[in-house]
């Protein structure tokens, strides 16, 4: 049920980061697309090599790019992703929209997204050149892409976690936790919404704090009946939990936002 689940997260904190040897990042071709280098003539072309003309184009390295991601991501229909692929090459697209794509190509718990997640960092780092970082600036901008319904004030949270003002560098490491706890966010911020839309039947956008707490207290011991589990969540989680909101009443983006402070690591 949606009330277990906020249960769990509140007490316990999914981690930020794992222990993950990191292959580099692939250089990443769609960059050409942006070139503006006049076209040469069809004569002029007809005097190359099959390999010089591939290389001219860069249809090898498009080629190499698309096969490796359709390997690395499966996906359920092929053709449909390559076809989005090269569509997104012939519009030139920016690298802050490339890197969203790479970062949703797959879910979370493929190991293709660790690799997606370095050819993510890597585009951003190749719009100023490559080897001089992202910015905490740029990072915002994609969490932003990336949560779009979360509080702005979440996605401004998880710098002041990594420790990052918008002008600092974001070193890889770094990118990918920020990028991996918010992601890690998204299922668990849906069952909240369905538990507050239960809640909130007459559609009113906010729910009273006292039926909250009744409401989870009863899941509580719902599930204290039904069979014991080790580190479930307790009466006293419920009371820690509701204690912390103020008011009597509380809005779905308040909601969120107080379980995310309660969650946050920097905080424990």
């Amino acid at each position: 049920k949606a009330t277990v689940s906020v249960l769990y997260w509140c007490r316990h904190y999914t981690q930020m980061s794992r222990d993950k040897e990191k292959k580099q990042g692939r250089s990443s071709a769609l960059s050409v697309a942006n070139s503006t280098t006049p076209l040469p003539s069809s004569s002029d072309l007809t005097k190359l090599t099959p390999q010089e003309y591939l290389d001219k184009f860069s249809v090898t390295a498009y080629l190499k790019d698309v096969i490796t991601l359709l390997l690395e991501n499966r996906p359920g229909c092929p053709i449909a992703f390559i076809t989005d692929y090269f569509k997104n090459v012939i519009q030139g697209t920016s690298p802050l929209v490339r890197s969203y794509r790479y970062v949703r190509l797959t879910s979370l718990n493929r190991m293709s997204f660790w690799d997606n997640l370095v050819a993510a960092h890597g585009t951003l780092d190749e719009r100023k050149g490559g080897g001089v970082g992202i910015t905490g600036e740029d990072m915002r901008r994609l969490l932003g892409l990336l949560c779009t319904d979360f509080p702005p004030e979440i996605v401004t949270a998880v710098l002041q976690i990594l420790g990052k003002s918008e002008t600092c560098i974001v070193p890889f490491k770094q990118f990918a936790a920020g990028i991996y706890a918010c992601l890690q966010y998204e299922p668990f911020f849906a069952s909240v919404e369905r538990l507050f839309v239960e809640l909130d039947s007459e559609g009113n956008g906010y729910i009273e704090t006292s039926l909250l707490h009744n409401t989870l207290q009863a899941s509580v011991y719902e599930t204290s009946r039904r069979a014991h589990q080790q580190n479930a969540p307790t009466m006293d989680d419920v009371r820690l939990f509701t204690s912390s909101i103020e008011t009597p009443t509380v809005t779905f983006k308040q909601l969120i936002k107080k379980i995310f402070v309660l969650t946050d690591p920097s905080a424990a």
